[in-house]
């Protein structure tokens, strides 16, 4: 699933998921990215929302998604939006850890 967001012609924001079939089925979140110049102004908040909706139509019992752990405004976000947030240190591989969200639908 690909959604994005445009303002007068310019692409301002984009998230890219799939839904993974589980168990649980998952709508997993692979890629967002927002224009700087249009951060904090609801973007990010809209693409999630349709991801979730479609997701839910899909059968999705939950949403996942990771960032790394330096990424604070990510984990902010996720946080702020009702997402669940937990560190796990290897789970890119030995001495890589992420950050991983989970949201219950």
């Amino acid at each position: 699933m690909a959604r994005v967001v445009e303002h007068d012609g310019i692409l301002v924001g984009f998230l890219l998921g799939f839904v993974a079939p589980g168990p649980p089925k998952t709508g997993y979140v692979h890629l967002v990215g927002i224009h700087p110049d249009y951060r904090r102004r609801g973007v990010g908040k809209v693409l999630y929302q349709t991801f979730e909706e479609d997701a839910r139509a899909a059968g999705c019992t939950r949403l996942k998604a990771i960032t790394t752990s330096g990424n604070e405004g990510s984990i902010a976000f996720h946080r702020a939006t009702g997402w669940s947030v937990t560190s796990v240190e290897d789970y890119a591989g030995p001495a890589r850890p992420r950050v991983v969200f989970n949201k219950s639908l």
